[in-house]
């Protein structure tokens, strides 16, 4: 697990560490006794993330650039929309290739700053969803191809008389 430090100190410092300890000892156990995948409690904080069979088509996602909205103060993003969007970039991609894959889907340039604010105020939330459902898509792949393949169980019979 990773979380952004920022300018964090203190107490709130001390929960965000320990909360990542505490989350890589459950992964490790889970991981010891084979069952090291994301299980549903870690799906459900993941937007755009449903569990169940997958539909549609499971080939390669591609997403363009969609460009800056023409009237931004109409299609805002909350801040939580935006750190929500960050996250899930991040979580499917790892940091700094998900901040570089985030800047060229959104349209930005390179070196163009991802702060909760610029991201509010230049992200449509039409491109927030499309963005979010692709994410998700990639987080699903990467979830399902570290699941192992089990054998189909044995048939039994049981034999009369």
């Amino acid at each position: 697990m990773a979380l952004a430090l920022g300018t964090l100190k203190g107490d709130a410092l001390a929960n965000t560490l320990m909360k990542c300890e505490t989350k890589a000892k459950r992964r490790v156990t889970l991981s010891l006794a084979g069952l090291g995948w994301l299980d549903e409690t870690e799906l459900a904080i993941i937007p755009g993330v449903s569990i169940g069979e997958p539909t549609g088509d499971h080939e390669a996602v591609d997403i363009h650039g969609t460009g800056r909205p023409t009237n931004p103060q109409a299609t805002r993003l909350t801040h939580d929309q935006a750190r929500e969007l960050k996250r899930v970039a991040q979580a499917a991609f790892g940091y700094p290739e998900g901040e570089r894959r985030l800047r060229h889907d959104l349209g930005f340039e390179p070196d163009e700053r991802l702060t909760l604010r610029h991201l509010a105020a230049y992200v449509s939330v039409e491109q927030y969803q499309t963005l979010m459902d692709a994410y998700g898509q990639v987080l699903r792949r990467a979830v399902e191809s570290d699941l192992p393949d089990f054998p189909p169980p044995p048939v039994t019979t049981t034999g009369e008389g």
